[in-house]
């Protein structure tokens, strides 16, 4: 039975239709939200181990990333609209601002002294070899001890890259975080460009001789 509405003696039938495949939502006559047509499944990140002694630099392998979106789909008058909404289930807080972010990529990183080395700290310059590939607004946090999180630091990560100074010697975890957008200004009818496309990462350290 169809519902009927009744303004002022007219009988008015009200039709709502609601339309969902997998990785499809709609709705017509309205916004309709949900998780719909994603990528990278729950915005998985992949581990990378660096190992590199003081003085030298190594490569991290090749990095290609994905974000998961919101999808909203709106059909009305003017037409249907397809809006892709970042979702950021992670927090980064830079000088006491805090950002929405995506975790990226991971890093394990063990750096070894020269032999017969007494240095303990060191300096870690990282970078990339195509900044062109690189879409978005980045953060990095690195974990002097990797079981303790009080020993995290956040920085922004500009794509010429950053120094990180006076590190103990030992192994440091290294997480890369990325904004694609903002939940005010979602994307238009495109997904937005991967965060990383093919994107290897150099790593280089340089003894610190502490006073």
């Amino acid at each position: 039975m169809k519902p009927y509405i009744v303004l002022a003696g007219v009988t008015v039938a009200v039709a709502a239709v609601l339309i969902m495949t997998p990785g499809f939502a709609t709705m017509l006559g309205g916004p309709f939200e949900g998780k719909a047509n994603t990528y990278n499944e729950e915005n998985s990140t992949s581990m990378q181990y660096i190992t590199l002694t003081l003085g030298g630099t190594q490569i991290s392998g090749a990095v290609t990333s994905d974000v998961t979106c919101h999808t909203v789909i709106e059909t009305g008058d003017e037409g249907r609209t397809v809006k892709y909404v970042p979702d950021y289930p992670d927090r980064v807080t830079v000088r006491a601002v805090e950002y929405h972010v995506t975790e990226i990529v991971r890093f394990d990183v063990t750096a070894t002294p020269s032999a017969g080395s007494g240095i303990t700290n060191y300096s870690l310059d990282l970078g990339v070899d195509n900044s062109s590939n690189m879409h978005g607004t980045f953060y990095l946090s690195y974990w002097t001890d990797p079981e303790d999180d009080e020993t995290r630091m956040n920085m922004a990560f500009p794509t010429s890259g950053v120094t990180i100074p006076s590190l103990p010697v030992g192994t440091i975890k290294i997480c890369l975080y990325v904004n694609v957008g903002t939940d005010e200004a979602p994307y238009l009818n495109s997904l937005p460009q991967k965060p990383l496309d093919n994107v290897a990462f150099t790593f280089s350290a340089q003894e610190v001789v502490l006073p």
